[in-house]
């Protein structure tokens, strides 16, 4: 899920909506919609606009979390990495994703043989 952190950054700054859609000539609607989380797409020219008037990147207003609905990928291939601990994040019970973004389940990396029946200590 992609969220915006648009009200956060406006709120340290201390800028008002109607100031920011002003100074970056979009609808009011545009910036009230994504400051809410009600936004289901921004265009680049707009996202750029607004990240050189608050001095920030993408990553700054846009902040992604995985899908825990999603599958689970188990990275594959005899030339595949074989994740360690560092590399890894627990998202849930048994789920990890590692630091190429692959998600995978402690189950399913026990089942198959390329990571030798688990992550490496």
């Amino acid at each position: 899920m992609i969220e915006s952190r648009l009200n956060e950054i406006l709120g340290r700054k201390r800028i008002k909506m109607s100031e920011l859609a002003r100074m970056a000539g979009v609808n009011k609607n545009t910036v009230l919609n994504l400051y809410h989380g009600r936004s289901s797409r921004i265009e680049f020219e707009i996202l750029n606009k607004l990240c050189n008037i608050l001095e920030c990147t993408p990553n700054d207003i846009l902040y992604h979390t995985p899908d825990l609905d999603m599958p689970l990928l188990v990275a594959g291939g005899e030339n595949a990495p074989i994740p360690t601990f560092k590399d890894v994040v627990t998202t849930g019970e048994n789920e990890y994703i590692d630091n190429n973004g692959n998600r995978f389940s402690m189950d399913k990396i026990c089942m198959n043989e390329h990571f030798g029946g688990g992550l490496k200590e």
